[in-house]
């Protein structure tokens, strides 16, 4: 697969004061054993030496394609996908590292699957053991409803079929701050797209205090309350759910159980997972 007709991987990498893991980032991707690829550098404003890093990258290799906006990151992101060539995106945080195999292995699984849109992997921390996100593994049946427990997909161990995005005009949205992967995730299931989740760790990434999710965690959890809550309102209405009286009637029961401390939004998520996927089990036979 890697030879001059493989397809080309645009990798997506947003970098803001990044200096301190920048150079370890861009290593794992350039010891990647396919070869075939871009690496789109989004400098969302960095006021530290990551720009200084970027350029000599950048000079040092033509697959290095370096683009510099204001400090804005879900526009970074966009402007980011807008400037992608490849049939695939792989995203990639500047302080993680991908592991040697990662992009063969998504594009075999993308090449092999075309009507998957997406791909993910599991992943490892840097200087553990263990590795995360190993509840699912391969095509992930009923993704809308499955979505209701949660972000299940890391950003970034995700690859994505750029004509896709492009065919259905999607993009990372505002106004779910410090989710809105998980609001593209879900915007991607609604209209049918694929998810396949390789069983491996691709991907190895590192714990800090500075990151958005720890720093913004409040924020994070709304915007994810806000997503299940709009996801589970488009599932209930959609035509392929028949006795919708008796799923809104149950909505308003547990709502109503949340209202009154019995059951946390977790727990009303979890239970309509439950329910709806046993639905969708029984409706299919």
């Amino acid at each position: 697969m890697n030879n001059d007709k493989s397809p080309l991987v645009s990798v997506l990498l947003p970098v803001y004061n990044a200096e301190e893991y920048l150079h370890e980032a861009m290593s794992s991707i350039l010891a990647q054993t396919y070869s075939n690829f871009e690496v789109v550098v989004i400098d969302d404003g960095s006021s530290d030496g990551s720009n200084a890093i970027i350029k000599t990258y950048a000079e040092e290799d033509k697959r290095i394609r370096p683009v510099f906006n204001n400090h804005d990151f879900i526009d970074s992101l966009n402007i980011g996908l807008s400037e992608c060539r490849g049939k695939y995106v792989a995203r990639m945080d500047a302080d993680d590292r991908m592991k040697p195999g990662r992009l063969c292995a998504q594009v075999e699984v993308m090449e092999n699957n075309p009507d998957v849109a997406f791909c993910s992997s599991y992943m490892q921390r840097m200087g553990a053991e263990d590795i995360c996100n190993v509840d699912l593994s391969g095509e992930v049946k009923n993704l809308p409803i499955t979505l209701l427990l949660g972000n299940i997909i890391s950003h970034p161990t995700v690859m994505l079929r750029r004509e896709f995005l492009d065919k259905h005009n999607l993009k990372y949205p505002r106004g779910y701050d410090y989710a809105e992967d998980y609001k593209l995730w879900t915007e991607v299931s609604l209209i049918g797209g694929k998810l396949f989740i390789i069983p491996e760790p691709l991907l190895e990434y590192r714990i800090s205090e500075n990151q958005a999710s720890c720093i913004h965690q409040e924020e994070q959890y709304d915007s994810a309350l806000k997503i299940k809550n709009e996801l589970l309102q488009t599932i209930l209405n959609s035509n392929g759910i028949r006795r919708k009286k008796v799923f809104f009637e149950l909505y308003r029961l547990l709502s109503d159980m949340n209202e009154q401390n019995l059951l946390t939004p977790e727990e009303i998520f979890v239970m309509f997972y439950s329910v709806l996927n046993r639905y969708c089990e029984i409706s299919q036979h």
